[in-house]
């Protein structure tokens, strides 16, 4: 999916994330966070195309303002 609205929920979730992390992360079964890590990855290793390509996701900004509020690069920042 690469619509802002997946975006902006994905943000969300990854928020969530670091609130229940922040301060304690579970080592007794590494197994019940794996999932969480793969998501993490797949963010980070998405690409994100510049504007003139027209590959997905599309529309992303040109200048470095309005690319540090974009959902996608949001996102970026919220899994690293």
């Amino acid at each position: 999916e690469h619509s802002l609205e997946a975006a902006m929920m994905l943000k969300q979730m990854l928020k969530i994330f670091w609130s229940s992390t922040q301060f304690f992360l579970p080592t007794a079964d590494v197994s019940q966070i794996q999932p969480w890590f793969d998501i993490l990855y797949a963010v980070l290793a998405k690409p994100l195309p510049e504007a003139s390509t027209g590959l997905e996701p599309r529309n992303q900004p040109i200048t470095v303002v309005e690319r540090n509020a974009w959902p996608w690069w949001k996102v970026k920042k919220w899994a690293v």
